[in-house]
């Protein structure tokens, strides 16, 4: 073979890994430029979330105020109606210790101090005529008409 053959074969190949060396370093320059563009991307993404669980925090706190406020409205009205359950409670067992000594004007005071709510499902029990049915509910509190508006507590 004879020896610029040999040049021309060594030039060409050396063309060729220039070539490749081009095309490669083309493909590093697009490859850092996505990259670039992706991590430009996650920063913005980042700020943008970090910016949304602040503005969100901010609501969920005051959110939780009110709660909070209403919570406690609703355990004062819960205790305020178990305080009027009771009370009246005692009332009617006081009546009926009238009602059996036969003291009617004792009687009456006690009705007279009921809540109206459990007045009302007092005198809707005495028309069940529970001192003579069996059938009778216990008490008021038992009553459907008995309804405590300061809270869901009901005896039956």
């Amino acid at each position: 073979m004879p020896e610029g053959h040999n040049v021309e074969i060594s030039h060409k190949l050396s063309e060729q890994k220039e070539d490749e060396q081009q095309s490669k370093a083309r493909w590093e320059a697009v490859a850092e430029i996505i990259e670039v563009a992706v991590l430009a991307i996650v920063a913005i993404a980042t700020a943008w979330s970090g910016y949304q669980a602040a503005r969100w925090d901010g609501q969920q706190s005051l959110l939780y105020g009110h709660a909070t406020a209403d919570r406690f409205k609703a355990d004062a009205a819960s205790t305020r109606g178990g305080q009027e359950l009771s009370a009246d409670a005692a009332m009617f067992t006081a009546y009926l210790q009238a009602r059996s000594a036969g003291n009617s004007k004792l009687e009456m005071v006690y009705i007279r101090r009921f809540t109206p709510d459990y007045r009302a499902a007092f005198l809707a029990w005495l028309k069940t005529d529970p001192f003579t049915n069996p059938s009778a509910p216990a008490g008021p509190g038992y009553m459907p008409q008995y309804r405590n508006p300061a809270c869901s507590l009901r005896i039956g």
